[in-house]
């Protein structure tokens, strides 16, 4: 993709916005320094923002030495996750993924 002014190859860089961190692509020209969101990159953006919205808050316990995540009902439910059920936790990026078992 070139630029609309300079006429020369964009850049596709990416960034973090806000206090959710949330993560987008954007292209830049380096000669200009015009920036800007094509149509796909602006329709994820939206995607990550709508998620974020619906997203439930889930709060931090101490229990002895560790950090325990108590697990709203409606997605305890919806992932069948009760007592004693295990769950994978991975670090990915700036978040950390939980795959239940």
């Amino acid at each position: 993709m070139k630029c609309h002014k300079c006429n020369i190859e964009l850049l596709e860089r990416t960034d973090v916005s806000g206090k959710d961190l949330l993560e987008y692509k954007y292209w830049h020209c380096p000669r200009c320094r015009d920036e800007f969101l094509d149509m796909g990159q602006l329709h994820e953006v939206a995607e990550k923002e709508r998620a974020l919205r619906r997203a439930e808050k889930a709060k931090f316990s101490k229990w002895g030495n560790s950090v325990a995540l108590r697990i709203p009902k409606a997605l305890a439910k919806a992932f069948k996750i009760a007592p004693g059920k295990t769950a994978l936790l991975m670090k990915e990026k700036n978040a950390i993924k939980l795959v239940v078992e």
